[in-house]
């Protein structure tokens, strides 16, 4: 079994954001794997089963369960998740972002966004 990290993990709540952010993320980054969650509980549950293969996480932040900005701040700064990078999505105020960069996010995307913005984030995130 190969150790690659060829996985992108994406949790949105919202269908129609989830189906455009997989739309996206199939049309512009096909050579990646992706999971999608909807709901804090999932990913987090998803997190705790191993991340070996995974190399980006796309959260957004208000969702059932766990917000995404917990999830980064309990899992970003641990060891084993020292090789994937945490992206924030979300809508509101822009200290929200700010306060994710400092506990470990490596970007944070305000809703609304264009695909344009989107697509250069991650690319950055996923050094293409």
């Amino acid at each position: 079994m190969t150790n690659e990290r060829d996985r992108i993990i994406v949790a949105e709540d919202d269908d129609a954001m989830l189906d455009l952010s997989l739309e996206i993320l199939k049309q512009r980054f096909g050579q990646f794997k992706f999971e999608s969650f909807s709901d804090g509980t999932s990913l987090e549950k998803r997190l705790n089963e191993g991340v070996g293969n995974v190399r980006l996480v796309i959260t957004d932040n208000e969702m059932p369960g766990s917000s995404g900005s917990q999830l980064i701040r309990k899992y970003a700064a641990q060891p084993e998740f020292s090789g994937i990078k945490f992206i924030l999505c979300y809508g509101g105020d822009n200290k929200i972002g700010e306060r994710a960069l400092e506990e470990g996010a490596y970007a944070f995307i305000k809703k609304p966004y264009s695909v344009d913005v989107y697509v250069n984030v991650l690319e950055k995130a996923l050094d293409l």
